[in-house]
């Protein structure tokens, strides 16, 4: 069977999507997430909508939506403590 050089290409490609896959996991952090909803958040204020209607279009209330970021910083300590068993 020939592959040629496109086979040999197409082989590296492939565990090289598999390994920046894995790779990717972690560098993600919970803290850029919440980065990224705290920016749309702030897009959307600015944009003249009040935190409350943002959390009626959610369907949550306001004191749901706190709870909601407090969450940000406990998962963060949470895997920050179990990264060091």
């Amino acid at each position: 069977m020939r592959t040629g050089l496109g086979f040999s290409l197409w082989l590296n490609e492939e565990s090289d999507e598999e390994e920046s896959e894995t790779d990717d996991l972690y560098k993600h952090s919970i803290m850029k997430i919440k980065e990224r909803f705290e920016q749309t958040i702030t897009r959307l204020m600015k944009a003249d909508m009040a935190l409350k209607d943002i959390c009626d279009k959610l369907k949550i209330d306001e004191e749901q939506f706190q709870v909601y970021m407090k969450h940000f910083g406990i998962l963060d300590k949470l895997e920050k403590a179990l990264l060091k068993l």
